[in-house]
């Protein structure tokens, strides 16, 4: 049996800023325990994507011949993530 081939998961600063204020919002709102949650659950999927990056659809704001660029549609965000099919 082949080895699933494994791509390497890389965040940007963005990313890491804008999950900050995700979470900042989330706490306001519904509590510290469900901000937490919510942060966990994209952390998850985003860490899942070294074996699962073609899971997710193509993103349709952004369409290439190549399909290279995904998103991650979790409660009203869209997360958007580029497969570079090296």
């Amino acid at each position: 049996m082949a080895e699933k081939q494994r791509k390497e998961v890389k965040v940007s600063e963005q990313f890491e800023k804008d999950l900050y204020a995700v979470f900042e919002f989330g706490e306001e709102m519904f509590g510290q325990a469900a901000a937490r949650s919510f942060v966990a659950d994209i952390y998850s999927r985003i860490w899942s994507l070294d074996e699962q990056y073609l899971l997710h659809p193509e993103c349709r704001h952004l369409p290439t011949k190549n399909h290279r660029y995904r998103n991650i549609i979790l409660a009203s965000y869209l997360i958007i993530y580029r497969n570079t099919m090296e």
